[in-house]
């Protein structure tokens, strides 16, 4: 998540609000945080926000004041926790599409290439999910996401009641490893909330279950496989997600092969690189792989699905690192927070249509980036060709 700072002049708990800069008493001000701008006015009542942020370190009074350095991070819309010690952090952005209510930290596998490692211990954010759903306007996607969302398999099902209720046409996925759908019971109660748009994407790592195993850290294989065919069953849509590493490479086209043969029905699968944190980062010397070597199992694996008509994309993959027959299925991933371009990428002429670089990943990437341009003699930089 978007983490800011701002000077607390008197924030004395956390605060969750909709980020407005409207002053009309008709915006629901009891569920806004106020931004004021500089050289603007304090509005009247300004005491009904929930919280109020400064360009200007102004002597205000209001509970939950604090003073910002600029306010062009923050949009109409936004949902941000003001905390005691001076962070705001953004729980949903206006106008992306990569939100996501975190359900819960806890996992039941220990994935090699997990990012965000699992916890042991947490406070209930069941709370801070229902909150966010009740302030956000209109939003057209969500993502549910832990840790393992169904570790709390209560919780998420009470959550996505209350997401059906306030947001009816709202597209949802679910990640999960799909261990705990292998209870049909389960599956029953999701299916019963019946939204418009669900799915679950659900990672496999190999067509061998000991590679499986090995990469989630628990033996689990045929509980996943288990679990897809109860989703399948009561007709909720899944997404295959494979986490292209130095274990699994090669058998790409095998694992293309295994969905076909045995989930018909996924509606995509999609090939990602890995994001180089948490444990990833721990297990780069057994993991980590430069994507330029992973073309030609990619390639056959990509095609291999799109012939017996299974959509596939590539999600944070550079463009120059992909032939250009894979080009438009690289799909823009990464949360714009967290996206970045090596200095490499500099003079590219088409870094605005390149899913980019995780920002953890800038240290750790391949040694053939090449833009793309025009090329130029005078220089010693062979541009690839648009």
């Amino acid at each position: 998540m978007k983490v800011l700072h701002y000077k607390n002049n008197n924030v004395e708990s956390e605060i969750i609000g909709r980020i407005t800069f409207n002053k009309s008493l008709f915006t629901h001000r009891n569920e806004c945080i106020f931004i004021l701008r500089k050289s603007e006015t304090l509005p009247a009542f300004s005491n009904l926000y929930r919280g109020i942020l400064t360009e200007e370190n102004l002597s205000i009074s209001v509970k939950g004041s604090g003073v910002i350095e600029d306010s062009s991070e923050y949009h109409e819309g936004d949902i941000v926790l003001l905390t005691p010690d001076g962070k705001a952090t953004f729980l949903y952005e206006n106008g992306i599409d990569s939100n996501v209510l975190f359900i819960t930290g806890k996992c039941n596998q220990r994935c090699l290439t997990c990012p965000q490692p699992p916890v042991n211990k947490e406070p209930d954010l069941t709370n801070v999910c229902k909150e966010i759903i009740k302030l956000a306007k209109n939003p057209t996607y969500f993502g549910i996401s832990g840790g393992e969302p169904t570790v709390k398999k209560e919780k998420m099902i009470e959550v996505l009641r209350l997401l059906k209720k306030k947001h009816r046409n709202t597209a949802v996925t679910i990640l999960s490893n799909a261990v705990r759908f292998s209870d049909t019971e389960f599956c029953e109660k999701l299916a019963a909330i019946d939204f418009n748009e669900l799915q679950v994407d659900v990672p496999i790592f190999s067509d061998i279950p000991s590679i499986h195993n090995e990469l989630v850290g628990a033996k689990n294989f045929y509980r996943t496989i288990n679990g897809i065919y109860n989703l399948a069953e009561h007709k909720i849509k899944v997404g295959i997600r494979i986490v292209v590493n130095k274990l699994n490479y090669a058998r790409l086209p095998q694992i293309s092969e295994y969905i076909f043969r045995n989930f018909t029905f996924v509606s995509q699968v999609a090939f990602m690189q890995m994001e180089n944190k948490g444990l990833a980062f721990e297990n780069l010397d057994k993991l980590w792989i430069d994507p330029s070597e992973c073309t030609a199992s990619l390639s056959k694996a990509v095609r291999m699905l799109e012939e017996r008509q299974i959509p596939a994309f590539i999600y944070n993959w550079q463009l120059c690192l992909l032939p250009a027959d894979l080009r438009p299925l690289a799909t823009d991933s990464i949360s714009p927070w967290k996206k970045v371009f090596c200095k490499e990428c500099d003079p590219c002429l088409r870094k605005n249509d390149c899913p980019g670089f995780f920002a953890s990943n800038i240290n750790m990437h391949s040694s053939h980036i090449t833009p793309f341009g025009m090329y130029n003699k005078d220089t010693e930089i062979g541009f690839q060709s648009i």
